[in-house]
């Protein structure tokens, strides 16, 4: 749907409708249909809202068009494979980074960015009541993910809801089982020229709307787990881009993103079970992604990807943090290197509560081998699960 030209925004409707389509009427259930109805015309409301915020952008602060994002940092895998602790890892150099908060990416505006800093600000001098209503808000909205992935307005975040509000993400597993149906979301790489210029325009101009509205002189600094299938788009928008991509073993990871990502169908589609087509049509997204990393790291140069395993990450932060400021050539402060000891310290006492199995969503190892064993042989991921 081009109401206005990409740059100021996207929004594709074909798949909003298809979206409807599954929920509505082929898959049709009262606590579906009721579910996909509110969230369609909250989310059309939330479109428009920011369509208007992005052309007060174009008139008063258009300055924003004169940001030069330049050698942003991505981090690129899987989601549970340590993207949000390396990116948290990463932000607590505030003198390099600047990051998106989740807010940030849910109204990618300079104008809404601007006012809402700007009430902040306010709001914490007279002694900070709308902050509380906030921090009621994150645990109504995000508490039940507290131990699997913290979440919070004002919390560091990928920029996922960026694609999500243009509706063109596999993401959108969260709102329907049959997301994974529309092939199209899974790879932005193999998208229609047309169509990826589009999102293309959208996405620069959102990422310069928040960077204008934050910090231009520091580096981007940015996570996302469903831009594996972006990574050579991400390269076309930002040539000199650097990508860090955690790789953890796929008989872990893909049983845990399953549970994550289909854990909001208990408020729509509860007849959908774990072990079912729809379950493992998207887990099939996950493995794909393996395999497509293993593929364009040969094409993509290698002083732009590095790639980092997961179990280094999270027991060896400090070490993983100095791995890259050296591989990338970045000068790591002393202020960054007192925060990684402090931050290293506190997070050796973190141990995951979620454990789920392959059994549980109908895999196997023998299976997710057959589908990975390259990569896994390659990386010597053990074949073995009692080993991982």
């Amino acid at each position: 749907m081009v109401f206005f030209k990409p740059s100021i925004f996207y929004y594709d409707h074909k798949t909003a409708l298809k979206l409807a389509y599954y929920n509505c009427v082929k898959h049709f259930s009262i606590p579906r249909f009721l579910f996909t109805i509110v969230f369609l015309v909250v989310h059309f409301a939330l479109v428009l809202f920011l369509a208007f915020g992005r052309l007060i952008d174009e008139i008063f602060l258009s300055g924003y068009k004169d940001v030069i994002i330049k050698e942003p940092v991505f981090i690129i895998s899987n989601p549970r494979c340590g993207t949000t602790f390396l990116h948290r890892l990463l932000s607590l150099d505030k003198d390099h980074y600047t990051y998106t908060l989740l807010y940030h990416t849910l109204f990618p505006c300079a104008f809404y960015i601007i006012i809402i800093r700007a009430i902040a600000k306010l709001d914490s001098k007279l002694g900070g009541f709308l902050k509380k209503l906030i921090d009621l808000a994150d645990k109504l909205f995000f508490g039940g993910w507290k131990d699997i992935h913290p979440m919070g307005l004002y919390q560091p975040e990928e920029d996922e809801g960026i694609f999500t509000i243009a509706v063109y993400t596999p993401a959108l597993v969260l709102l329907s089982p049959w997301a994974y149906k529309l092939d199209y979301l899974k790879y932005l790489d193999l998208a229609k020229p047309k169509t990826k210029q589009r999102i293309k325009e959208y996405y620069i101009s959102s990422l310069q709307r928040i960077v204008y509205a934050t910090n231009p002189n520091a580096t981007l600094l940015m996570k996302n787990v469903y831009s594996t299938g972006r990574l050579n788009f991400i390269l076309e928008c930002f040539p000199d881009a650097k990508i860090i991509y955690p790789l953890r073993h796929p008989y872990k990871a893909v049983p845990s993103v399953i549970s994550m990502f289909t854990g909001p169908w208990n408020l729509h589609s509860r007849d959908i079970k774990d072990d079912s087509e729809e379950a493992r049509g998207f887990g099939q997204i996950m493995i794909d992604y393996y395999n497509y990393i293993y593929q364009q790291k040969e094409v993509i140069d290698k002083h732009n990807l590095l790639m980092l395993e997961y179990n280094q990450i999270v027991s060896h932060p400090q070490e993983t943090a100095y791995k890259i400021y050296d591989y990338f050539g970045f000068k790591m402060s002393e202020a960054y290197k007192k925060a990684l000891k402090n931050y290293t310290t506190k997070s050796k006492s973190y141990k995951s509560k979620h454990n789920y199995s392959l059994a549980q969503y109908g895999y196997t190892k023998e299976y997710i081998y057959s589908q990975l064993h390259e990569l896994m042989d390659e990386f010597e991921l053990s074949k073995d699960i009692d080993n991982v």
